[in-house]
């Protein structure tokens, strides 16, 4: 965790980040954070991660500013769209019911 939140404070380009951070989508295991409030909250690293590359304040830290994944794509900077592992799984769950 300590190690993302670095990388995103610090890293200048914005192609490095997403390429450093969205592989880390598919990573499910727990962290236990503790809110301002002061109770405590079970997030996911997949989800920490999706608010360092769509937030601009995590933990109560202004994060730099960083494009838009979409503009990076319009500018060639990163390939096409990030094709979820979801999406990739849907059509064949889809066909084993189908054939049930």
């Amino acid at each position: 965790m300590l190690g993302i939140f670095y990388l995103r404070l610090v890293w200048p380009k914005p192609r490095d980040v997403y390429r450093v951070l969205e592989p880390l989508y598919a990573d499910y295991r727990k962290i236990i954070m503790r809110e301002t409030s002061g109770q405590f909250v079970t997030l996911h690293i997949d989800e920490i991660v999706d608010k360092f590359l769509r937030d601009e304040r995590f933990c109560e830290v202004t994060l730099p500013r960083m494009q838009k994944r979409y503009v990076l794509e319009q500018n060639k900077v990163l390939p096409g769209p990030r094709v979820s592992p979801l999406e990739i799984d849907g059509p064949i769950a889809q066909d084993n019911d189908e054939n049930s």
